[in-house]
């Protein structure tokens, strides 16, 4: 508990912080940390309802503390609903420098008035609140805007897909998400990790995704009964499978994969995909 006692004095006393990063770091560290074993793994919603604020502002306090080296910040990629984050405290890099001699002074009052000693001015365990020149020009350094040819590499592309759970919400999301940030100005429009930040975005939408995504797929056609996939259906199946090698999960509708005997995809769309060749047997 004193640990994190001294963690939680010196994120209060860091004036970089917003009041939000804070807060948030108060209930993380008292509500949900095991102070024995470290764990910390509350989902954002979960963060969200106990200091009363929206998700996304719960979001954008932990990439605060994340920036300024109080937290680091992974995904389980899986188990419950209300535990889908760890999050590992540190305090800062610590001050070096020497305990002061506590030399005697003697009083200069005619007196004689009892000795005493000078205060120790800083000890070799006490953190430093403000980070070194060097550290402040490195995250700069390394923030970027989004690049005007942003892609997702295939981790994040298919832990995506299995959030929103078809290839037409992830384009939707990774759209909505290019737009937002190339149009913000200031500190949010600039970001270390692009792909960690759009999972964080992906989160969000996967949240809101039951009154509207899966809506949409169900009104398009991604529920029809085996014989009734329309081609602009295997479309958009098949050329997700060409570029990444990952089979739809409404195996109930579109059948197993086309490395399977028991493939359903009509050959013509193989063949237009390139998954067979024309010539094949």
């Amino acid at each position: 508990m004193a640990e994190q006692h001294d963690i939680l004095w010196s994120v209060m006393e860091d004036a970089r912080l917003s009041a939000a990063a804070k807060c948030v770091a108060t209930v993380l560290l008292l509500k949900f940390r095991n102070q024995a074993s470290g764990v910390c793994n509350p989902s954002f919603n979960t963060i969200a309802k106990c200091v009363g604020r929206k998700r996304r502002s719960v979001i954008d306090a932990v990439n605060e503390l994340k920036e300024f080296g109080w937290l680091s910040w992974t995904g389980t990629l899986g188990g419950s609903t209300e535990n889908t984050n760890q999050f590992d405290f540190s305090l800062p890099v610590q001050c070096t420098a020497p305990v002061q001699e506590t030399t005697p002074v003697q009083s200069s009052a005619p007196t004689g008035a009892a000795e005493r000693t000078t205060p120790v001015q800083y000890t070799a365990h006490e953190p430093s609140i403000k980070p070194s020149k060097n550290q402040e020009e490195g995250a700069r350094a390394r923030a970027t805007l989004i690049p005007d040819d942003f892609r997702l590499d295939d981790q994040t592309y298919n832990w995506a897909l299995e959030r929103l759970g078809s290839a037409a919400a992830v384009d939707r999301s990774l759209t909505r998400f290019a737009n937002h940030y190339r149009q913000v100005t200031g500190d949010r429009s600039k970001s270390r990790d692009w792909q960690l930040k759009f999972r964080n975005w992906v989160d969000e939408d996967a949240a809101k995704q039951p009154s509207a995504d899966r809506l949409r797929d169900k009104v398009s056609g991604l529920d029809a009964l085996p014989g009734q996939v329309t081609d602009s259906q295997w479309d958009s199946v098949l050329s997700l499978y060409a570029r990444t090698n990952h089979w739809t999960r409404h195996v109930d509708q579109f059948g197993p994969a086309p490395s399977s005997p028991g493939c359903r995809v009509p050959r013509h769309l193989l063949i237009k995909h390139g998954i067979i060749r024309e010539d094949a047997a």
